[in-house]
């Protein structure tokens, strides 16, 4: 039950980032002529059109200003799996066998991977964890999940990259001490030739001073 419950949690919070991310996409432009030339990536054509019709449609704008003004209330009930179930999401766009979520072995697939990783590593790793292993994001996209998790990515990817240049600074600082310790060695052994020679000059004047007395 619990890994059925992470996986449940897991798809309802994709697939929730994933439809509010086509409605911010849908509401940045004025009508749906311009909505319909500016496809969105990762989705099919019938399907944005579909979209384009729903996100129009007088019963989505009741049920978004309601979900809205719940969010705004202070006695709101906040629920760890969302609103709705994830059928009832997936019912709402998904008219008609359009806009479809995945093919039933893609499904089945990652949820395998995903009790495989649960089941094996689950206690150390975060849920976010879980996802990029069993999700393979590459270049900030997420398969099978659109750009759900293109923000989380991204910032993963400049984390590494922030990690990699600290470690390559330490390197360079670490190489830069070693060139200034040989160099402050090097100082030292000059010091002790010039000393060296200037005491067998001296023994040398000395010797020849005695030679002529």
């Amino acid at each position: 039950m619990k890994m059925q419950a992470f996986v449940v949690d897991t798809m309802q919070h994709l697939y929730r980032l994933w439809k509010s991310r086509l409605h911010q996409y849908y509401k940045s432009m004025t009508s749906d002529e311009e909505r319909l030339r500016n496809l969105p990536p990762d989705l099919p054509q019938d399907q944005w059109e579909y979209c384009v019709r729903r996100f129009g449609s007088d019963e989505f704008k009741k049920i978004s200003e309601r979900n809205s003004n719940n969010r705004r209330s202070d006695n709101r009930c906040i629920h760890t799996t969302g609103p709705k179930s994830f059928a009832e999401f997936e019912d709402e766009l998904n008219d008609d066998g359009v806009l479809e979520w995945a093919d039933q072995e893609r499904s089945k697939k990652i949820h395998d991977e995903l009790k495989n990783v649960v089941d094996t590593r689950g206690d150390e790793m975060t849920q976010e964890e879980v996802l990029l292993e069993v999700l393979k994001p590459r270049s900030g996209y997420v398969r099978g999940k659109g750009t759900a998790l293109r923000g989380y990515a991204k910032g993963q990817h400049q984390l590494q990259q922030q990690q990699e240049f600290q470690k390559q600074d330490e390197i360079i600082k670490e190489q830069a001490q070693k060139i200034k310790e040989l160099e402050v060695a090097r100082e030292q052994d000059k010091q002790e030739l010039l000393g060296a020679m200037d005491a067998l000059k001296q023994q040398m004047f000395e010797m020849f001073a005695a030679q002529r007395g």
